[in-house]
């Protein structure tokens, strides 16, 4: 997750995916989602691959493929997302 955001106006604000090849070398680097409003402070995969990510408004869910499956809102911001 890039929150460049924090640190300029227009910042990044968005996550991107690599490909891991033999274990030891990253290859891709392509924008996955952009996270909108807020940044991805922190974020989790479940079971089937989605991703959940914290937003500026709540938790983000996006399936493995990068499109937005929902949001759940929440009146604060979002920090380090984790499942109990």
């Amino acid at each position: 997750a890039d929150t460049g955001l924090t640190h300029r106006a227009g910042g990044p604000h968005h996550i991107r995916v690599f490909d891991v090849v033999d274990g030891a070398t990253l290859k891709g680097g392509e924008v996955f989602a952009t996270i909108d409003p807020g940044l991805a402070d922190g974020f989790r995969l479940d079971a089937q691959g989605n991703i959940w990510t914290s937003a500026g408004d709540g938790v983000h869910c996006y399936a493995p493929d990068g499109t937005l499956l929902g949001k759940i809102l929440i009146p604060e911001v979002v920090s380090n997302v984790v499942f109990g």
